[in-house]
């Protein structure tokens, strides 16, 4: 059985490297369950490939026609999958058994609070640095106005969350000395 997910992405973007850097992690990237489809830019700057609807991406879509457009519950939803599959979707089970790795939401409910913890802090800073950027660049400068007083704040804001982010990690070996990946490390790209 062959069942596909569709994953909607324009590869250079933050929210889609999350996604592809999991699927990467979690040695799915070249299963067969897993389409990614690649999107263009229009010239009224929407984002186009056949089947995708509207919105930014990433989009990932369902075996049922469904979606899930955000990339953190996409990270979650792929990683519950793994974990979890049900039995009655057998696409689930293949899926699961090409994953090179165990959980990487962590094992314990601590474990997994902790590594949510952290996915919200650096969702939350991506978002600030994003904002930054829009109103602070010269490569938006053409498409909204800018607030420099705006700017400066978003950007001191992701930098505070990047500080509370950094005390998790120094309160735990790095990759280097054993830790195991976790969602977070693809989540933070």
């Amino acid at each position: 059985m062959n069942t596909t997910l569709e994953l909607f992405v324009l590869p250079w973007g933050v929210y889609p490297r999350r996604v592809l850097l999991y699927l990467s992690e979690k040695g799915l990237s070249k299963s067969p369950n897993v389409k990614i489809t690649p999107v263009s830019v229009s010239a009224s700057a929407k984002m186009v490939a056949e089947g995708k609807p509207e919105g930014t991406v990433p989009i990932l879509k369902l075996p049922d026609g469904s979606f899930i457009k955000q990339s953190v519950a996409i990270l979650q939803y792929l990683e519950e999958v793994c974990s979890h599959p049900d039995p009655e979707e057998p696409w689930q089970g293949e899926l699961a058994k090409l994953a090179s790795k165990e959980s990487m939401l962590g094992i314990s409910a601590k474990e997994r609070a902790r590594t949510r913890d952290m996915l919200s802090l650096a969702d939350e800073a991506t978002i600030y640095f994003g904002f930054a950027c829009h109103k602070g660049s010269r490569l938006f400068e053409n498409m909204e106005q800018m607030n420099p007083v705006a700017s400066r704040f978003a950007f001191d804001s992701a930098k505070k969350n990047l500080g509370l982010l950094e005390q998790y990690y120094s309160e735990q070996k790095s990759i280097s000395q054993g830790r195991k990946v976790n969602i977070c490390d693809c989540g933070g790209s």
